[in-house]
């Protein structure tokens, strides 16, 4: 049997000859590593910031996560130490006592341990929310009321537009679909102030201060989203977003050292009050349709892409400043090999979902 026999008893090359090599190189990743449907629930997509972030960051990034609900399995001790922090703070903002708040996060920290080398310790969180409290005992402000309590952690869900689909993830063409797209997450809490302005503040747990923090925080589409959901909520504009940040660094020997110079406390107090810092940022309505605007679009886009059964990479954000993107060593791997890694020990199911989501 001739060469040119065996090519046209090939299926397979068949269907490679009627197409060029860039539709089959398209093909052949989406046969080895297909896309699963859209997790929705009763019909309707709901996203939120986080998802939102990773879909900028990486697509591939986000397929993995969101619709392959697969995470590393490495400890994240600055995503738990950020949760119990928020977990003490939720308790004061409702009003309960500092030691009922204290108690509520070394559970936290009980039923997720920090690791035992870590600096960010549960005496340290606990210091952190002694400091935190006297450090801003004169701050002037008092929390708003819902029908249901405070205005802590408020969980939403609003419906942000319709999209039209005519196409599955499977690539088959189909009757028009309408998905509803609901954007959701949870406002750490909203406050007014004494000259009767009312804002939204996000604590954030950070190892950095200054002014890159402010730069990223002014353009944040995460609190442009939770404005616009305030007004969903009240029906009015908040005056803007407070961002409540926590530096959560560890001390350095040289403060100890200066105490111990000085037979003084004082450059440790000095020290914790440079761990503190509340920055205020005032949003128009212009503002917020901007970000509806991009939103959609971007949502938009990522719904195409599904529709078309492939995920770009984005290979800039493979390394970037924290380090390597957690599917690094996935996406090192030929195409037909990664969801062998995926399921590997490696990973672990993220449970994580929009409409339950943890305290960043």
């Amino acid at each position: 049997m001739n060469e040119e026999t065996c090519i046209k008893q090939n299926p397979l090359a068949e269907v490679i000859e009627a197409m060029d090599i860039e539709t089959f190189v398209k093909a052949s990743v989406r046969t080895a590593n297909p896309l699963p449907p859209l997790p929705l629930t009763n019909g309707a997509l709901f996203i939120d910031n986080s998802v939102m972030s990773e879909w900028k960051q990486c697509p591939e990034q986000f397929k993995n996560r969101f619709l392959l609900n697969r995470t590393a399995a490495f400890e994240k001790p600055a995503l738990n130490f950020g949760s119990g922090i928020h977990d003490a703070l939720k308790w004061l903002e409702r009003g309960f006592a500092l030691e009922s708040a204290l108690a509520s996060m070394a559970d936290h920290f009980v039923k997720v341990p920090q690791p035992p080398d870590d600096h960010r310790s549960p005496a340290h969180a606990e210091e952190t929310i002694r400091r935190y409290i006297e450090h801003h005992k004169t701050d002037q402000w008092k929390v708003l009321q819902t029908d249901k309590g405070p205005f802590v952690e408020f969980p939403f869900a609003y419906k942000l537009f319709d999209s039209w689909r005519d196409r599955d993830y499977d690539g088959k063409i189909d009757m028009p679909t309408q998905i509803p797209i609901f954007f959701c997450g949870k406002i750490d809490l909203a406050i007014e102030k004494g000259d009767g302005t009312k804002w939204i503040v996000d604590h954030k747990t950070t190892f950095q201060l200054g002014k890159m923090f402010s730069y990223e925080m002014k353009k944040s589409a995460q609190m442009r989203g939770y404005c616009w959901a305030f007004k969903k909520a009240t029906g009015s504009l908040p005056s803007g977003y407070i961002v409540d940040a926590i530096r959560t660094n560890s001390e350095p020997k040289g403060v100890t050292n200066d105490c111990l110079l000085e037979d003084s406390d004082e450059p440790r107090k000095k020290w914790w009050r440079e761990q503190f810092f509340r920055e205020p940022f005032y949003i128009d309505q212009a503002e917020i349709n901007e970000w509806e605007l991009n939103t959609i679009a971007i949502i938009e886009q990522m719904l195409w892409h599904h529709s078309h059964g492939y995920f770009p990479q984005n290979d800039s954000w493979c390394v970037g400043k924290y380090g390597r993107c957690q599917f690094y060593d996935v996406c090192s791997l030929p195409v037909n090999q990664r969801p062998l890694m995926l399921q590997s020990n490696m990973f672990v199911e993220d449970t994580w979902t929009p409409l339950n989501k943890p305290t960043l």
